[in-house]
């Protein structure tokens, strides 16, 4: 019984080994073809780099390929413009829910619908976030001062008027002003 065990084991091995030779010899002779049955035009893939911000790239790369899709003009909106505004509401909720709530630089993809039904939505060009002195998105520095900012609020037994007078300068600061037109 116990040869018969052991052989069978053996056959099975035999054949795994088998099988993988044989993938392996498909992979390099060219592995599996396919053809492209429709091409759907999209916009480029944008670098957040080292940015919580994720929810915004996909959420704006969503709106644009959007509307390549429907009108076909190639548009570049802006990530930051959605991020800032977003910012400035997390905080305002953040102080007004005294801290029970998350203020990090994480989001929603529902973040940028949000934005654009309160706030509009502005080209690349006009709004561009960097502010801080580097060619790309860094928010390690950026996340620390806006999140040392509420919580020192939120510590305050009264909260001034003018800490969000404050919070706007830091965002200023960090991301630019925010266009007027």
């Amino acid at each position: 019984m116990k040869k018969y065990i052991l052989g069978t084991v053996a056959l099975s091995l035999a054949f795994g080994a088998f099988a993988d030779e044989s993938k392996a010899k498909n992979d390099t002779v060219g592995g599996f073809k396919f053809t492209d049955v429709k091409l759907v035009k999209t916009t480029p893939v944008k670098d957040q780099n080292k940015s919580g911000t994720c929810w915004s790239f996909s959420g704006i790369s969503f709106l644009e390929d959007e509307i390549l899709r429907k009108t076909g003009k190639e548009v570049d909106l802006s990530e930051m413009f959605i991020v800032r505004h977003c910012y400035n509401d997390k905080a305002d909720k953040y102080i007004r829910m005294d801290g029970t709530i998350n203020f990090a630089q994480g989001g929603s993809t529902l973040d940028v619908p949000y934005v654009m039904v309160n706030y509009g939505l502005v080209p690349e060009e006009a709004y561009t976030g960097l502010q801080y002195g580097t060619e790309k998105h860094e928010h390690a520095e950026l996340s620390s001062v806006l999140t040392s900012m509420v919580n020192s609020v939120n510590r305050a037994k009264t909260k001034s008027p003018v800490w969000k007078k404050a919070f706007k300068g830091a965002l200023d600061a960090y991301f630019g002003e925010l266009p007027e037109t």
